[in-house]
Parts: C-alpha cells; sequence; structure tokens
C-alpha cells in the first residue's frame, strides 16, 4: 500500500507579533526598565489578558453586546454609554468614567485598537507621577508590580492580590 504525502505550507505572518511581545516593545521604548515593564504587563495580564479588545465578562448579559459588538458600537458612535456603564474595558480595563472618557477621547473611532490604548495607558501613567518613576527606575518587578497594583489600579482587595500579581509579573522579565 503507497500512501501520498501533501505537505500544506500555511503562510504565517512573523510581522505580527503577539500581544505581549508588542507591548514589551512598546513600553520599553517609552523608557520603562525591564522590571517595570514586567511589573506593569504582569497587571494587564491579570486584567484583560493582554487583550485590548475586552469588555467586563459580568456585564455583557446588562449590556448585551459581544465583544466586538461594544467595540463597533463605540467607534461607529451608536454605543451611547461607553463612558458611564461601569464595564471595564481593554488592556487596563479602565472602568471608571473619566479614564474612559479620556479613553475614547485619545482612541475615537479605534477604541481597540492596540497602540492607541497604549499610548493612552503612557500617557495617563505620567499623571501617577510616583508610579510613572517607578517604572522608569526600578530593577524590582515586586516594587514595579506592587506599585501598580496599589497606586495605579487600587483595587478593593489589595492584600489578597499582591502575590497572584507578583507570579504574574515575574513571568516578563
Amino acid at each position: 500500500m503507497k500512501f501520498l504525502v501533501i505537505l500544506f505550507i500555511i503562510p504565517i505572518s512573523l510581522s505580527l507579533p503577539k500581544n505581549a511581545d508588542a507591548i514589551k516593545s512598546y513600553l520599553l521604548k517609552q523608557g520603562y526598565t525591564k522590571a517595570g515593564v514586567a511589573g506593569l504587563m504582569g497587571n494587564l495580564e491579570a486584567e484583560s489578558a493582554l487583550n485590548p479588545r475586552v469588555y467586563e465578562k459580568s456585564k455583557h448579559k446588562r449590556i448585551g453586546l459581544t465583544n466586538e459588538e461594544y467595540i463597533q458600537k463605540t467607534n461607529d458612535g451608536t454605543y451611547k454609554n461607553f463612558v458611564n456603564d461601569r464595564a471595564g474595558f481593554g488592556l487596563a480595563q479602565w472602568t471608571y468614567h473619566s479614564r474612559k472618557q479620556a479613553l475614547l477621547n485619545m482612541c475615537r473611532g479605534k477604541i481597540g485598537d492596540l497602540n492607541c490604548q497604549l499610548d493612552y495607558l503612557v500617557k495617563e501613567l505620567k499623571g501617577y507621577t510616583k508610579v510613572d518613576k517607578v517604572l522608569r527606575s526600578t530593577n524590582s518587578v515586586n516594587e514595579a508590580c506592587d506599585k501598580v497594583l496599589l497606586s495605579y489600579e487600587r483595587p478593593a482587595n489589595k492584600e489578597k492580590k499582591i502575590e497572584k500579581r507578583r507570579a504574574l509579573c515575574n513571568k516578563y522579565i
């Protein structure tokens, strides 16, 4: 019995880095240390799995839109409640109305775009001067991770999250 072996070559675009690689490269170019980048990325992973195109899953039923519909309708202006819906969105799962308004203003028409969200993230971090300074100067992943968690994200149950976040952050060093 003879067998014919057929090889299929599927082109894979090597020019499109995975989100983690693109995020890391972008943040390093912005002047953050390797430890600062790791500390920030671990926190972003915990928030959004490094996906700029997701909104808070627990809000899907109330809002009634898929992630893609949410982005499309926000981009084209037919979803009018983006700023005030209290749904975390994007890389940092921005929730608070003033932060979402600033994100919308900067990324209007491309709200789910990774690069636009990274531009917004860095711009926003510059307003958190102590966080930004740590991310640009530290060689300690744990210091960067804790600073982002405690001073940028400021969750309600932070003590329970520190060790889990540190584990995520240390993946990126």
